[in-house]
């Protein structure tokens, strides 16, 4: 992920971004915020990867292809916790 992504994360978890850094809104909870929504993009970049091994291995479609099957556990993740 880019930088600019990045940053915009941070900014939708609640952290105020710029040329000083505001201590005072680096809370636990925007903390946490923001790692949920950098692991989340992360676990998409993957998923997203393994569909694009399927689809050059098999081609369109998901029948008998483990790559979406992977693809669709990594999201799976991010229901557990």
């Amino acid at each position: 992920m880019s930088r600019d992504e990045y940053i915009k994360m941070a900014i939708d978890a609640g952290l105020k971004i710029g040329q000083h850094w505001d201590k005072s809104r680096m809370t636990t909870d925007n903390m946490v915020r923001f790692a949920r929504i950098v692991s989340a993009a992360e676990r998409e970049a993957c998923a997203k990867l393994c569909e694009e091994v399927g689809f050059a291995v098999h081609g369109p479609g998901r029948e008998d292809s483990e790559a979406y099957d992977c693809a669709d556990a990594i999201r799976a993740k991010e229901n557990i916790g």
